[in-house]
């Protein structure tokens, strides 16, 4: 996987480092997508990637392996 981009929000910066390679793409395509096609600043283009990861996989909302 090539180098990812630092997320901006704190929440997210922690938020990723428990994220596999799938999940991590599939955060930093929305995050992508909420930016540029959404309009949004990019901290809320990344918490509402977060949102998106949890709902895709709402299993990461109960693990607390990596707490």
């Amino acid at each position: 996987m090539p180098q990812l981009n630092q997320p901006s929000h704190r929440v997210a910066k922690l938020f990723v480092l428990k994220l596999n390679d799938e999940q991590r793409e599939y955060f930093e395509e929305r995050a992508a997508i909420y930016e540029f096609e959404g309009g949004l600043d990019k901290e809320n283009a990344e918490l509402q990637a977060v949102e998106a990861v949890l709902k895709h996989w709402p299993e990461l909302a109960t693990d607390t392996s990596q707490i």
